[in-house]
């Protein structure tokens, strides 16, 4: 009996042995094609791949870690933030070295939530960013939850950290694994409550709230004024770099700006041989709106600067005008004028409580005599709200 036993045992170990080494040649072709596609960027096909690899651990053949972060490049290509980490916690296990501090730096700009739209937004809406990242990985995995949001009306994944805007309605994600449920019901309207189970639930409204705060820019501006020549402004008949500084209050909610300015800039205008003004400054009053990445700005001012005039003076001598030797008299005073300025602003980072970035601007001042164009090149400093 039991050589018997022995011998059926004996019979069937070759076939599982032969059984092994296909799952182990299988797994071979399938890396060899991986390798391939993965050079050719062509991450959809490393996909299919990987799908068929996995199965093929659970009969113990052995996947190597170089293989698995194969498949995390192919997730961030995709923006599956969740198939990066759970790859790269595999290639962990396999072995890689650098597997462990990828996943780490992940969980530090990428955040879990549980987005749901109980309402539609007004067309046409997307999932955005304020400010929208560089980052190819980052926008990939906007663009993957925006996709899923348009087809299920529900997310849940990692999205980088920052602050989100899908129509009017603002929300923040933070890093980490600590997952947040975040319901959009409307325009303008958003709903986040923390849903780990070792966080008590605190619901509140995430709909950016007026916010208001310091505004800076500091820049280079181009300018010069105009001449009148027989009634007609001519161009620019001075023109010259000069630093600008400004600070002044604004006021935000959500996408709206509303900012007061005093800026300080030095216009140089000449009128002829006898004539000269310079602005010192301008008080503005900018009404901005984001559109996407950027804010679109426009309003009016007023400038107040200093004048100086050389002409003839009443109390000089006809006669000795004739031999061109008239008593000359200088007049200084005040020069005003009055204008707008269009601009716009692109945010690049945030600090603290302001979100900096860069402010291009132009606008132009009369003051019944004289044009006043310039162009502004700054960095400047808005208040950022923070839900």
């Amino acid at each position: 009996m039991r050589s018997a036993i022995l011998g059926a045992l004996l019979a069937v170990a070759p076939a599982a042995h032969a059984a092994s080494q296909a799952e182990e040649a299988e797994r071979d072709r399938i890396v060899e094609e991986m390798k391939v596609l993965a050079a050719r960027q062509q991450w959809k096909g490393v996909e299919q791949l990987y799908s068929r690899l996995l199965p093929l651990e659970k009969h113990g053949v052995v996947v190597a870690a170089e293989h698995h972060m194969l498949a995390v490049e192919s997730a961030r290509s995709s923006g599956d933030i969740d198939a990066v980490l759970d790859r790269l916690e595999r290639a962990v296990q396999a072995g890689a070295p650098d597997a462990a501090a990828q996943r780490e730096d992940v969980l530090s700009r990428f955040g879990r939530v549980q987005l749901e739209l109980s309402a539609r937004p007004a067309d046409p809406w997307s999932l955005e960013q304020v400010p929208a990242p560089f980052a190819p990985v980052a926008r990939a995995a906007i663009r993957h939850a925006d996709a899923a949001l348009h087809e299920r009306r529900r997310f849940t994944g990692f999205l980088p950290a920052g602050t989100y805007q899908i129509g009017e309605a603002r929300f923040q994600v933070d890093a980490g694994r600590t997952e947040s449920l975040i319901t959009i019901a409307g325009e303008g309207e958003a709903r986040q409550n923390p849903t780990d189970p070792g966080t008590k639930s605190r619901p509140g409204s995430t709909q950016a709230a007026p916010k208001t705060g310091l505004r800076t820019r500091a820049g280079l501006g181009l300018g010069g004024a105009t001449a009148p020549a027989m009634g007609v402004l001519a161009p620019p008949s001075s023109a010259g770099l000069a630093p600008v500084l400004g600070a002044g209050l604004a006021w935000r909610s959500g996408a709206l700006h509303l900012s007061g300015l005093f800026v300080g800039r030095a216009l140089m205008g000449t009128a002829g041989a006898g004539g000269q003004q310079l602005y010192l400054g301008t008080a503005e009053l900018l009404l901005g709106w984001d559109l996407g990445a950027v804010r679109l700005e426009a309003g009016p001012l007023y400038g107040v600067g200093a004048g100086r005039s050389v002409g003839v003076a009443a109390t000089a001598d006809p006669t000795a005008c004739v031999r061109n030797a008239c008593e000359e008299e200088r007049v200084r005073g005040t020069s005003m004028g009055a204008g707008g300025e269009v601009g716009v602003v692109v945010p690049l980072f945030r600090t603290g409580p302001a979100q900096g970035g860069l402010d291009l601007h132009a606008g132009a001042m009369g003051d019944g005599t004289r044009l006043l164009p310039w162009m502004t090149v700054a960095l400047g400093f808005t208040p950022e709200v923070r839900q």
